[in-house]
């Protein structure tokens, strides 16, 4: 029941009608019993600053935050984390004593939708596509989190040159590359890589024949194929890939734990995700495919 007592919480985006965060964080919230609701925004980029001063005048609790301005709000928030401070974007704000606080969910996210594969990547190799904001947050937590080496595969060569210079200057590592997207030397490099994850939104609804790479590469057996994409849930990337009988992973599990780091952060209640991910990934799968 939502009354005056009912905190707001909220996704700003533009646009940001396609966001699944309103059913992810309403279900989840409805399931703890606490009393917030969770609406979606659409927020032209001029008027950003003036929505956030309504925000904060209306007492909203807290806000996730997508394209396009993960990087603009960060020059109107009055703390920002230092890990979204080192990925150049804030995906939430708490909104807290008439401050606003920015943090980037995405670094945990990402490390807990591994799962049992996070272990086994330690020292090993990831080859990364893709060298956008995604890229940089992906990065940022293999790098953290131990990765032995990580390769970046980009269309654009002088964009991967610059994560990798930026990302290897922030975190102190060296064994960080750029490579040019070259069908022929991606299969060699692919066969010494323990994950392949692809950041870009190549294959995504509606454009689901496309994919980051040819069908003709050779995906081996003892790979992770991640891509960040959940809808479609198995892209033809990971279609291809699972063919080739490689281990594979669509985006939705990031999406739920970046969710779920960002509710906690808002309304410091403790969620089991034990319990609460199998139901609330059925549920958003069944949203997805419907």
């Amino acid at each position: 029941m939502i009354d005056s007592n009912t905190k707001i919480l909220g996704v700003i985006g533009d646009p940001i009608g396609h966001s699944l965060s309103p059913l992810m964080h309403n279900f989840v919230i409805q399931k703890l019993g606490i009393n917030y609701c969770y609406h979606a925004f659409n927020i032209h980029p001029r008027n950003l600053k003036e929505s956030l001063f309504s925000f904060n005048l209306l007492k909203f609790k807290g806000i996730n935050v997508t394209l396009p301005h993960k990087q603009t709000i960060m020059s109107y928030l009055d703390e920002i984390s230092e890990e979204a401070k080192n990925l150049g974007a804030v995906n939430t704000v708490l909104f807290e004593n008439n401050k606003l606080f920015g943090y980037n969910t995405d670094v945990i996210g990402f490390l807990k939708s591994l799962g049992e594969f996070r272990q086994k990547l330690k020292g090993k190799t990831a080859i990364v596509i893709g060298a956008g904001g995604s890229a940089r947050a992906v990065i940022y937590a293999l790098i953290q989190d131990g990765i032995g080496e990580i390769k970046i595969v980009n269309r654009s060569l002088p964009k991967a040159e610059k994560l990798k210079v930026e990302l290897k200057n922030i975190l102190n590592f060296n064994k960080i590359y750029a490579i040019p997207f070259d069908e022929n030397s991606f299969s060699d490099e692919i066969q010494d890589a323990s994950i392949l994850i692809n950041t870009t939104p190549v294959g995504m609804y509606p454009e689901v024949n496309a994919s980051p790479i040819n069908c003709d590469v050779e995906i081996p057996k003892n790979i992770l194929v991640y891509n960040l994409i959940y809808n479609p849930l198995k892209t033809k990337l990971l279609i291809n890939a699972e063919k080739s009988g490689a281990l594979i992973k669509n985006g939705l599990d990031m999406l739920i734990y970046q969710g779920l780091e960002s509710l906690q952060i808002w309304t410091n209640e403790k969620i089991d995700t034990k319990t609460i991910l199998p139901e609330l990934r059925n549920f958003l799968i069944k949203k997805i495919e419907n």
